[in-house]
């Protein structure tokens, strides 16, 4: 039992010791925590002493110009009176040794170069503004002032300021505004000079309202009048009426027509609506289509042209240009020489263009062929009665269409020797299965063009053969026994010597004799002229174009021809606007003078297309042309009737 309580005693004793241990360490703890907050203390103290020893380092200098105006520099207090002095002189833009700075006090003190002083010792204990007086040993120079100053000048104040049992002193920088209100307005005396403004250049503005709450506002006012009430009435009438008892109220018969009227005015009025609405619908539409025309024209470059007659154009344009300046800087031994180059440049050119416009001239050829064959082809096409399309395939499209499956596999292109060969044997013998009376010459020339390429001839040497029997299989697809029998009436081309139908023929409206075609009219044209006729074919199109949106097709504008136009435009109208003088003729157009007759050359007028369309909104032309623009527009309308007399009697 001893050693139980000895052995308790030591454990109690050792735990003691422990504490004590604990609180020893925790103390030792807290005294060095305790250290490092006072020495970061210390450092902040250092760091804010620091702080305000350099606060109080820095001084102001107001120096005051002989101008009268103040200027104000930072300085510092350990800064020599030397040092200053140069910052004054460079801040001026004036020499050190023409300088002259007075500290202002009484008595005035003059600064030195020689001066060792700080100035520290100008200030003295209190106060952190230095007042100067700036002065220049040469009258004559002028202060160049820094535009910051001139335009904001500055001043420097210190005043005391009491804060509880303390004085603490503050400098206070004033900023003069000098803007100024801008001039609105105003009016002058005539007798005494005296230039009066408006009032809102020179007075503030108005003082804000204040919001009355008064009864009058927040109060309703109430108006007392009179009101008929309903009221129950009653008659006095005998216990036995015999007959009908009339109510006062509309008779039945006028409520019905009544109704009826109601019923007849609203689905009227919906009629009258909805016909409204299609004809604006109408409207926008041809707006719309007139822009889409408008857009697609200028995107195609003001015309699209359909043939070679642009490259021909430049070609002479060329040509010309080239003559003009040999003629213009040379003599006439180069200039010989020149011509010569010229020439062979020019048929160089104009042969690469006829080689271009034959290669698209046979290209649309086949196309135009194509485009037959697949007709002929295609089955016979027609709309039931109830808006389904029936197609039927006859006898002649299924006999057309195992003929065209022949063709195209014997006329395809990049085809070798043995090919050519096995496909001409394969055709063959489709022809000789097939009942076709207009077979035989196909025949003969498939059995030659066999014979050739079995004798080891190619495919370049057969060129002309293959290309004859093309022509003679193509022929045979569209059956020429239905073919349109030739016309009788044929004319004998006084150039070519060819007799030909009357369309292809140019007939003059001043002579209508059918002498030329117009394949030579156009080889005589790209020889000699080369002139571009595309501007004037896009002229003719729209007019033609505005005749058949009024309804006119009687006009003669469907009469005339391209080069009838180009002679109206160029000869009696001289290729300008009758208004603008404007002379690009891919701009100019052709219009009605008179918008409530018929075109005819007689009654047109050349503008452009801006003005064409302001032109035809005009009804009454005298109110808005002058007399004599009028007299001149009606000179050219008897010139064109004279020369185009041949149209007066077409009807």
């Amino acid at each position: 039992m001893s050693e139980g309580c000895l052995s308790s005693g030591s454990s109690t004793r050792d735990q003691a010791e422990d504490g004590l241990l604990g609180q020893s360490t925790n103390k030792q703890d807290d005294a060095s925590d305790a250290g490092k907050q006072e020495r970061k203390g210390s450092e902040d103290l250092n760091e804010e002493t620091q702080v305000e020893e350099k606060r109080d380092e820095i001084i102001f200098v107001k120096l005051w110009l002989p101008q009268g105006l103040p200027f104000t520099l930072t300085s510092y207090r350990s800064m020599t009176i030397e040092e200053l002095r140069a910052k004054v002189a460079a801040e001026l833009f004036l020499p050190l040794d023409m300088l002259v700075l007075v500290q202002a006090g009484e008595p005035p003190k003059l600064l030195h170069d020689d001066d060792d002083g700080l100035v520290r010792n100008l200030m003295g204990n209190k106060g952190s503004i230095l007042e100067l007086y700036v002065h220049c040993t040469d009258p004559d120079v002028d202060y160049e002032v820094p535009d910051t100053l001139r335009a904001k000048p500055t001043d420097i104040l210190t005043v005391i300021v009491y804060t509880g049992h303390m004085e603490k002193m503050v400098v206070v920088e004033i900023e003069h505004d000098c803007r100024e209100k801008e001039f609105l307005g105003g009016y002058r005396c005539k007798r005494s000079g005296r230039e009066n403004y408006h009032a809102s250049c020179q007075t503030s503005p108005d003082k804000p309202k204040i919001l009355k709450y008064s009864r009058k506002v927040q109060t309703q006012n109430l108006v007392s009048h009179g009101q008929q009430t309903p009221r129950a009435a009653w008659t006095q009438t005998e216990e036995k009426v015999e007959g009908r008892v009339m109510v006062p109220s509309v008779p039945d018969n006028m409520a019905d027509v009544a109704a009826k009227v109601v019923v007849i005015q609203k689905f009227f009025r919906g009629w009258r609506v909805r016909r409204g609405l299609e004809r604006l619908k109408e409207e926008a539409l041809d707006r719309q289509e007139l822009r889409r025309f408008l857009e697609q024209d200028a995107a195609a470059g003001r015309y699209n042209p359909t043939t070679f007659e642009v490259l021909y154009q430049l070609v002479e344009r060329w040509r010309k240009r080239c003559l003009e300046y040999a003629f213009a800087t040379k003599t006439q031994g180069p200039s010989r020489a020149d011509f010569q180059d010229i020439l062979e440049m020019q048929v160089n050119m104009l042969a690469i263009i006829e080689k271009e416009r034959i290669k698209m001239r046979d290209k649309r050829l086949k196309e135009r062929e194509k485009q037959l064959l697949d007709e002929v082809c295609s089955p016979v096409k027609w709309k039931s009665y109830k808006g389904v399309t029936v197609s039927m395939d006859t006898l002649k499209s299924q006999r057309a269409c195992k003929l065209k499956q022949l063709h195209d596999k014997l006329f395809a292109e990049n085809q070798s020797a043995a090919v050519l060969k096995e496909n001409l044997n394969e055709t063959l013998e489709a022809l000789d299965a097939l009942d076709e009376p207009n077979k035989y010459e196909l025949v003969q020339l498939i059995e030659r063009e066999v014979q050739l390429l079995e004798m080891g001839l190619g495919t370049k040497e057969t060129k002309n053969l293959h290309l004859r029997l093309e022509k003679v299989f193509a022929n045979l697809i569209r059956d020429p026994s239905e073919c349109k029998k030739p016309r009788s009436r044929l004319y004998l081309c006084s150039q070519c010597r060819k007799m030909l139908p009357p369309k292809v023929f140019v007939v003059p409206l001043t002579r209508p004799e059918l002498k030329v075609c117009t394949s030579c009219n156009w080889i005589d044209n790209m020889s000699h002229g080369r002139v571009d006729h595309g501007p004037f074919a896009v002229m003719l199109k729209e007019l033609q174009q505005h005749e058949s949106r009024r309804g006119c097709y009687r006009s003669m504008a469907f009469v005339l021809e391209v080069h009838d136009v180009k002679y109206l435009v160029d000869q009696i109208w001289h290729g300008q606007s009758a208004i603008s003088q404007a002379g690009d003729v891919h701009e100019l157009r052709l219009g009605r003078w008179d918008t409530a007759k018929e075109w005819s050359p007689w009654n047109t007028v050349l503008l452009t297309r801006k003005e064409l369309q302001e032109h035809l909104n005009i009804s009454e032309l005298k109110l808005i042309y002058g007399e004599e623009f009028v007299k001149n527009v009606n000179i050219k309308h008897l010139i064109a009737q004279m020369h185009f007399k041949g149209l007066q009697n077409v009807k």
